[in-house]
């Protein structure tokens, strides 16, 4: 019986080693596996984050683009608009007043002009009158 029981304490003595063997074995590949996992996550991510940005980039350089031909044009259309409204409201009320100026200053040259003629008109008469007058004298004080 001793040696049967010797015999039955080394198989579970060697059962106990293979079970304690096997469980190392299981640790070790559940630790690969977490690794495994781990690595996975971080390459799934590294990926994502490669992807979102580059379709962020994309999306960014398609608004350059989009902002260049539409926006940039119709920023200067607008510009343009509101120049021409600027000159419309300011600039035509200004060049009118401007001409009625010139018109107002023609009319006082025109009208100095003719009051000019008409004052050498007068001083001319003024003249045959007195020439007039002188001759009548003349001939008054000689008769």
């Amino acid at each position: 019986k001793t040696g049967q029981r010797m015999s039955v304490e080394r198989a579970t003595k060697r059962a106990q080693q293979e079970a304690d063997k096997q469980e190392k074995k299981l640790r070790e590949a559940q630790q690969k596996q977490k690794e495994w996992e781990k690595n996975m996550v971080a390459e799934t991510v590294d990926k994502l984050r490669g992807e979102t940005l580059r379709q962020l980039n994309e999306a960014i350089n398609m608004l350059d683009i989009y902002t260049k031909e539409t926006v940039k044009p119709t920023f200067t259309e607008q510009a343009h608009l509101l120049k021409a409204a600027i000159d419309e409201k300011l600039l035509e009320p200004l060049n009118a007043e401007v001409a009625q100026k010139q018109s107002i200053q023609k009319l006082l040259q025109e009208g100095e002009a003719a009051i000019n003629a008409k004052r050498a008109s007068l001083e001319q008469g003024l003249k045959d009158i007195q020439d007039v007058q002188r001759m009548t004298l003349k001939r008054l004080h000689a008769a």
